[in-house]
């Protein structure tokens, strides 16, 4: 057994802002660079930038203004200062005129680096502490909102990229399902696969190159009541109804794992 630490949390590391020639202009600076109508707003609590973080965050905003197609101006803002440290990861906000006289958010997350592109894209990163990786959320604008449209992450040593979690569907009928998968240590596979209270799932990894280190079973509402897998099978009653969580670890983060997972669910 490979003992690690399988990270969850957020990154508590500086921002980084975005680049220019991505696509997105960057206004340096605070918040003087905001019209002062946006700065009114997000000062007033109504934004997801809480007016109440206003005393951990003194140091000025970061802002990215992109016009969209049709003519529409959308905001990115960031805040800045001892929030990091002391609570993870940055609060970012888009917000975007509403055509009324006045403003609404229409992204809201935590990242260290926003990208705005005037094809509606925008991408929220964040680097796993202490860990070769990137985790990065892709949104879409549809003309009113972003919609989160993948939630991925990044392997540093080779650039491989993968969703963050896949979900197992079962044909028409049938009671189990296989899927194949490649594993390293850290960049490990996460599948989610729904089932009842009193059902009895059954896993089962046969690799085909390299070694399996682990296996992990968790109901997704509490991802600190996981059971380990003692071989490359499992099988239990399920004591929750709802999204459950496999993961498959490889033993390596040099060589990947390549194998087939079977999961019965009666």
């Amino acid at each position: 057994m490979i003992y690690r630490t399988l990270w969850f949390g957020l990154a508590c590391t500086s921002l980084a802002l975005p680049s220019p020639a991505l696509g997105q202009t960057v206004a340096p600076g605070g918040a003087a660079t905001l019209p002062s109508d946006l700065t009114r707003y997000l000062e007033s609590g109504r934004s997801p930038v809480d007016a109440r973080l206003e005393p951990l965050c003194p140091n000025p905003r970061h802002v990215a203004a992109v016009r969209l197609a049709g003519g529409v101006t959308v905001y990115g803002i960031s805040k800045q200062g001892r929030y990091r440290r002391q609570c993870g990861l940055e609060p970012i906000v888009v917000v975007v005129a509403d055509g009324h006289g006045g403003y609404r958010p229409i992204l809201s997350d935590k990242g260290e680096s926003l990208q705005l592109f005037p094809n509606g894209r925008a991408i929220v990163e964040y680097d796993a502490p202490g860990d070769p990786l990137k985790f990065r959320r892709i949104y879409s604008y549809d003309g009113n909102d972003y919609a989160m449209v993948a939630d991925d992450w990044v392997f540093y040593p080779t650039g491989e990229e993968k969703a963050r979690v896949n979900d197992i569907h079962f044909a028409g009928g049938a009671s189990s399902a296989t899927v194949a998968g490649k594993a390293y240590a850290t960049f490990f596979d996460r599948y989610r696969v729904v089932a009842e209270a009193g059902q009895v799932m059954s896993i089962t990894v046969k690799p085909s190159s390299g070694k399996i280190d682990s296996i992990f079973i968790y109901p997704s509402s509490r991802a600190n009541a996981f059971q380990e897998a003692h071989g490359l099978s499992w099988r239990g009653t399920l004591a929750a109804s709802g999204a459950w969580e496999i993961r498959v670890v490889g033993a390596s983060d040099v060589k990947p794992t390549t194998y087939s997972m079977q999961v019965t669910i009666h």
